[in-house]
């Protein structure tokens, strides 16, 4: 097993639509719901007021009776994957793509495949299908995310080596300012 399987996003899993709250949530639990599913991406958190604002510029449909449905919580979801690479207005364009709200849950689980496919592709170390066939829109921008996601993970190992390095290094220099002063030197 890599070490980029053992982070877990190899085996990553987006909630698909119909596992999403069946119920209508109110704007904290939608918050709390997002962050466990977006805890293990290290991307961020989402807080009430940014769903206050993706719902101001019309990102997401607002609540009904101050509660947020499965669709909204989707939209929510992929607004929270996206923005690590897309503007608000980008993010916003591709999720009107469908013309009826009902093609809506279809092209979030097919985004969610997508993207589970790549994080295996791209965590495993394979590379992207090399069978001349054009990439969509959904496959593009689920690569764009993994590979931002593989960077900053790559970045934050480097950082715990750097900083590994440095406390064995002032931890040496302890040992060595020590022995000094036992020999009076």
């Amino acid at each position: 097993m890599t070490e980029f399987q053992q982070t877990g996003l190899a085996g990553y899993h987006c909630p698909r639509f119909q596992e999403l709250p069946s119920i209508p949530l109110y704007k904290d639990q939608v918050v709390e719901e997002l962050n466990r599913y977006l805890a293990p991406l290290h991307c961020g958190e989402i807080t009430a007021t940014m769903v206050n604002n993706y719902v101001k510029v019309k990102a997401i449909p607002p609540p009904e009776k101050k509660r947020y449905g499965r669709a909204q919580l989707a939209g929510l979801y992929l607004i929270c994957l996206l923005k690590q690479v897309y503007s608000l207005g980008e993010i916003t364009a591709m999720l009107r793509v469908a013309e009826e709200p009902e093609d809506f849950p279809a092209r979030y689980d097919t985004f969610c495949a997508e993207l589970e496919e790549v994080f295996r592709s791209v965590f495993t170390g394979q590379t992207p299908p090399q069978d001349g066939q054009a990439l969509t829109v959904t496959r593009a921008a689920a690569y764009t995310l993994a590979y931002k996601l593989y960077a900053l993970h790559l970045l934050r190992q480097a950082a715990r080596r750097r900083a590994k390095a440095l406390e064995q290094a002032e931890a040496a220099s302890q040992r060595a300012k020590k022995e000094e002063s036992k020999t009076g030197g």
